[in-house]
């Protein structure tokens, strides 16, 4: 049996007061959405190494 897994990124998790949440079936390409929606609905011009940490570790693998 093959257990199907997909990773999820709520930005909550980060802090934010936001409902916005994204998932994929690797954290790779959940990245550039993050990253998009924290520059368009957080007026954040870039992305700092410690807000990337922050992202990073709040990333989770769940089943499908």
């Amino acid at each position: 049996m093959v257990l199907m897994t997909h990773f999820i990124f709520r930005c909550r998790d980060i802090g934010n007061n936001c409902e916005f949440s994204v998932k994929a079936r690797n954290a790779e390409d959940l990245v550039p959405k993050i990253r998009d929606h924290i520059i368009s609905h957080h007026n954040v011009p870039t992305i700092s190494e410690e807000l990337k940490d922050k992202i990073n570790s709040s990333i989770k693998m769940r089943p499908l």
